[in-house]
Order: structure tokens, then C-alpha cells, then sequence
């Protein structure tokens, strides 16, 4: 089935508008999430609607923690298992409404509408929780061959774990530093609407190569001019 994701009153859609993203849209053939490029066509439309309505949008870049060792060390089906599992785990994180994606490789992108940052950045956090908490599980045959154990594991199966950082920024705030606070009628400004996409998208990334610098299995957001890593109390 198609990811969840799009469905959501976010994007207020009409029938025939989701059944032609349905017929348009591609979807990851391991995570069954859209990838990319449509994660960006979706994006960008959620910006149009925001910088008209003054509402709020969140974006978050995810990135499993030392994946190409799950990989050398496992080999790629159990890292496919891994990602498969990562996008289950962020899905049941999220909101219907909330938009997921696999941007590429390890890497996940997820948008949130109309809620405040604060709001969002629990659900970062959750997101990196869940994604801690995988657990798969493999056994190695005599000849080194490695196998995914489905159900109950061996006493002698290996624990394969996972962790992953995230960089949050609220987009309304790109919006805001840009000086944009309209667009025009009839589904002008397109070029107003890249430049939001684009800043937010590169605070984004920086805001996870900073959790990344940190030490990864962390979020850090952007706050002003600078960014910080969120502390929950426990």
C-alpha cells in the first residue's frame, strides 16, 4: 500500500488530487515511503499553503548512526531489515497527517504541519527513541553466513542495534528571515516558495551534521541564528 503519509488534512486535498499522487507518485522499494523528489513536490506545496495562512511547518532531516558497519558487518539484506524497521518505527512516531520520506541511503525526512516547534521537537525526540529501541537479530553459520532470525532469537544470535541523529528547523522561521510573508494569487511564486524550501533545507542538514558533531543518538534544532540540542527532563 501507499505510505500514509500524504493522505492527512495538512494537505486538505481533493479526491482526484490524491488519486493522481497516487498515480505520480513513486515509493521507495524497501520502505514503501515516497522518496525524494516527491518528498520535496509535497513539501513545497505545504509551503505555498503555510506562507498563506501564517501557519506553521517543521522539517526534520533523520540519519542512522554508522550504518555502512551494519552493512559491512551484517551484510546488506539485514541493513535492508534495519531501514525497513527504521521507517516503521518513524511512521508510528508521527501524525496521519505528518509527511515521511527515504531521502536516500540511511537517510529520512519527515515535515509537520500545524503544530508548534515545540510540539515537533517531541516528536523528534520520539522518533529518535523508537529508532533506538530496534532490535534485530542474526545468526552465523558455520561458514560465516550471516541470517536474520525471524521470531523468538537463539542464545546464540547476534543483537543488531541502531541509533540516529536529527536536525530539526522550523521552515515559518525561514520564511520570516527571508522577508516573505505572502505569495502571490493563482499559483504564482514559485521562485519565493524554492528559497523558503531551500533555506529550510539547508538548516536542516546543518542542524544534523551538528548532531552529528555532537556525537549522533541526539536532536538538535535551530534556534535564531544558532541551534540547540534538545534536553528533556527525565
Amino acid at each position: 500500500g501507499f505510505s500514509r503519509a500524504y493522505w492527512g488534512a495538512a494537505l486538505a486535498m481533493s479526491a482526484s488530487a490524491q488519486i493522481s499522487m497516487q498515480l505520480t507518485h513513486r515509493f521507495d522499494a524497501i520502505t514503501n515511503l515516497p522518496l525524494r523528489r516527491d518528498f520535496e513536490i509535497d513539501t513545497r506545496e505545504c509551503i505555498r499553503r503555510l506562507v498563506n495562512s501564517s501557519g506553521e511547518l517543521h522539517l526534520m532531516f533523520i540519519d542512522l548512526d554508522h550504518f555502512k558497519g551494519v552493512n559491512d558487518r551484517f551484510t546488506h539484506p539485514v541493513g535492508d531489515e534495519v531501514l525497513r524497521q527504521a521507517a516503521a518505527r518513524i511512521e508510528a512516531s508521527v501524525r496521519a497527517e505528518d509527511a515521511v520520506a527515504r531521502l536516500g541511503g540511511e537517510e529520512f525526512g519527515v515535515a509537520v504541519a500545524g503544530v508548534p516547534y515545540q510540539t515537533a521537537l517531541l516528536i523528534a525526540e520520539r522518533i529518535r527513541a523508537n529508532i533506538e529501541s530496534i532490535r534485530v537479530y542474526v545468526t552465523r553459520g558455520a561458514d560465516g553466513r550471516v541470517a536474520l532470525v525471524k521470531g523468538a532469537p537463539p542464545a546464540d544470535a547476534e543483537e543488531v542495534r541502531v541509533t540516529c541523529s536529527i536536525g530539526v528547523t522550523n521552515v515559518s522561521d525561514s520564511a520570516r528571515t527571508l522577508g516573505i510573508s505572502e505569495l502571490p494569487p493563482n499559483g504564482r511564486g514559485d521562485g519565493a516558495v524554492s528559497e523558503i524550501y531551500a533555506t529550510a533545507y539547508a538548516a536542516s542538514a546543518n542542524m544534523l551534521h551538528e548532531a552529528k558533531a555532537a556525537g549522533r543518538n541526539r536532536v538538535v534544532y535551530s534556534e535564531g541564528n544558532g541551534y540547540r540540542e534538545l534536553q528533556l527532563a527525565v
